[in-house]
């Protein structure tokens, strides 16, 4: 069961997908404030956080705006004010439909279709993960709205209370090829997620959802990224550029997305969709190598060595990985 969000914003990496800190040090970064304005930044900033991501819009957007009067405050809460009346504006044109346990916010000119096409992938997730439909509320973003802050199709997804949220960028043109990726992608997000208790690595829940993508849709044209020539990526480094604190550039996270997928791809071959499974829902109890070790029967350092000589001895997938 998801707790109360704990923990600074939102952030987007340079794909456009949504990162969510959890780290235990931001209330203390709050009370190491001195100025009176920016402690009263904080302050509402962080209610405005925790407002967002109970889906309360409205309210959200008034105690950020109240963040941002003083003469100093985060960067972040220009990021999530956007984010949270982008989504509130959304709200505003959508009509809302409910199949529980799913909730749907659909654009004006979005066909009934729409939900027909939600759930067909979702259930190719829930088979694939073999887990139960999720609450989840999918929200098409109609063109022009703030939230429309995406260059790919696959929008994002945010852990709230008390659903899951799926946003997508929609257009009245969009076929059901348009959607499909994006759909399959963010799902796999929400179902990964509550299988782990959101302590998923960051390389598998990335190349997850870029292999569920390929498997679970008819898309015949997706994007793969790739990487560097000659590279064997260290899994480290790639959890790394994820996580990474600073701004990573779009070089930089195309590398990451490939070389996720790429390891993800390599570890269902080697040990299969059921495994993977059992390493999801061990994390929220165990470290993550002794979960990996107690789902796959080898550490991460032995998987990492064998993915390395699999990409030297594969020749069709060291060639794709090697751009």
């Amino acid at each position: 069961m998801r707790g109360t969000p704990i923990g600074p914003p939102p952030d987007l990496d340079p794909r456009r997908e949504w990162r969510l800190g959890t780290g235990g040090n931001f209330i203390s970064t709050l009370a190491a404030g001195t100025a009176p304005n920016l402690w009263q930044s904080y302050t509402h900033g962080n209610q405005g956080y925790v407002l967002y991501m109970h889906d309360q819009l409205s309210q959200a957007v008034k105690a950020i705006e109240r963040a941002m009067r003083g003469h100093a405050f985060p960067e972040w809460l220009s990021q999530l004010l956007y984010v949270t009346a982008g989504e509130l504006e959304a709200r505003d044109f959508c009509r809302r439909v409910e199949r529980p346990p799913f909730v749907y916010e659909l654009p004006p000119d979005g066909p009934d279709g729409l939900i027909d096409l939600t759930e067909a992938h979702a259930a190719r997730v829930e088979s694939l993960l073999s887990v139960e439909r999720q609450p989840t509320l999918f929200t098409f973003l109609p063109p022009g709205s703030l939230a429309e802050m995406t260059d790919s199709p696959h929008g994002y997804m945010v852990p709230k209370l008390p659903y899951f949220k799926v946003c997508l960028p929609y257009e009245a043109g969009d076929t059901p090829d348009d959607l499909a990726s994006g759909l399959v992608h963010e799902y796999v997000h929400v179902v990964e997620a509550e299988l782990s208790q959101g302590q998923t690595p960051r390389w598998v829940a990335e190349g997850l959802a870029q292999w569920a993508e390929g498997e679970l849709t008819e898309v015949d044209d997706l994007e793969e990224p790739v990487l560097l020539p000659g590279e064997h990526p260290r899994l480290e480094r790639i959890e790394g550029l994820f996580n990474s604190g600073r701004s990573v550039d779009e070089d930089e996270m195309d590398y990451a997305y490939a070389a996720a997928l790429s390891a993800v791809r390599f570890l269902l071959d080697r040990h299969g969709p059921a495994n993977l499974r059992m390493f999801l829902v061990r994390l929220p109890e165990e470290p993550a190598a002794r979960a990996f070790r107690g789902a796959f029967d080898e550490s991460l350092r032995a998987f990492e060595q064998a993915w390395h000589q699999w990409l030297r001895e594969n020749p069709v997938e060291a060639e794709w990985v090697a751009g």
